[in-house]
């Protein structure tokens, strides 16, 4: 059942975000704490995705691309910034992409804790969802 799954996935999230807030809490001086901040990060923003096109699928709309999935999310008004998102999408390829350096943890660090309290806006906004059924059965 597509509640169910979406339900789970939720709750996943928050286990994402509470492992990103963990992460965040690390000593900036510690050498681990940009790397693990960085795995954290790229692993909530997968559910994260995950969870829109769950939501968005549920309402009738298909988005194949996590920029679409933004789009659509904004145009419903769960997302207030949509350029936000995007960059986040961005950094989270960089992130999880080929192309990753040693440094791109450490540039992107900052802007991580920026995105962080957005991403739990938009998990209170999911939990919301599944607390209002109609909204997630409406075509």
């Amino acid at each position: 059942m597509v509640d169910e799954m979406i339900e789970h996935d939720v709750h996943k999230l928050g286990a994402a975000l509470e492992r990103l807030s963990d992460a965040l809490s690390e000593p900036e001086t510690s050498s681990r704490c940009t790397e693990d901040t960085a795995q954290a990060f790229v692993y909530a923003m997968s559910v994260c995705w995950k969870v829109v096109k769950e939501l968005l699928r549920a309402r009738g709309v298909e988005a194949h691309m996590p920029r679409d999935a933004v789009r659509y999310a904004h145009d419903k008004g769960w997302l207030e910034d949509p350029d936000l998102w995007i960059q986040m999408l961005k950094d989270e390829y960089e992130l999880s992409g080929g192309s990753y350096m040693r440094g791109t943890a450490q540039r992107i660090y900052g802007r991580i804790k920026m995105y962080h309290p957005e991403l739990i806006r938009a998990h209170a906004m999911m939990e919301a969802r599944l607390l209002d059924a109609e909204e997630i059965a409406l075509p």
